[in-house]
């Protein structure tokens, strides 16, 4: 009764389980350079995709802000002539109004040479 208890004639077997560690694969040290060297390569490869799309993004980036630029100098060109505009109607208005005050200024002189005049003649 013994040997029917026996792990092994019980058709059980001790091998290592799948749990326990098993001994790594020897990897010889040309595998590991072509690897190391396949994953350089694509990071390589990955870096120039990437700085292409950089270098897209800036031209990009610098088309919009010239856009942005271009925008803002018609505004506010715009503006500022709208601005220019209204300042110059009031220039006019001014200028007409002093010209108004000249005349009126010259009509007054001659309005006194004439009181000058008729005083004179009264007076004498």
């Amino acid at each position: 009764m013994a040997e029917a208890s026996s792990p092994k004639r019980a058709g059980l077997s001790f091998a290592a389980s799948p749990a326990k560690k098993a001994k790594p694969d020897k990897v010889s040290c040309g595998d590991l350079q072509n690897s190391l060297t396949d994953l350089v390569s694509q990071l390589n490869r990955e870096r120039e995709t990437d700085q292409a799309v950089i270098s897209e993004m800036e031209e990009k980036f610098e088309h919009l802000c010239s856009n942005q630029m271009e925008l803002f100098k018609e505004k506010l060109q715009e503006a500022y002539q709208q601005s220019e505009d209204a300042v110059n109607k009031k220039i006019e208005v001014l200028k007409e109004k002093f010209e108004i005050i000249r005349k009126l200024e010259g009509d007054i002189t001659k309005f006194k040479t004439m009181l000058a005049r008729l005083h004179n003649d009264v007076t004498h």
